[in-house]
């Protein structure tokens, strides 16, 4: 996975890391910046919940 810097819009102006080849669509706002990502079903249902189970 490849990581890369990424500055978003808003008052927090912290860079985050992104991996690009997961990215689907990047949408500015006034206050914010919202990026839509890809994942396979097993990670998304694991990052929704917060649990690893390890499958």
């Amino acid at each position: 996975m490849r990581l890369v810097p990424f500055e978003y819009a808003g008052h927090n102006l912290a860079v985050v890391f992104i991996n690009p080849e997961q990215v689907v669509a990047v949408r500015a706002f006034a206050n914010s910046t919202h990026i839509h990502c890809w994942a396979a079903e097993r990670w998304r249902t694991e990052l929704l919940s917060g649990q690893r189970d390890g499958r």
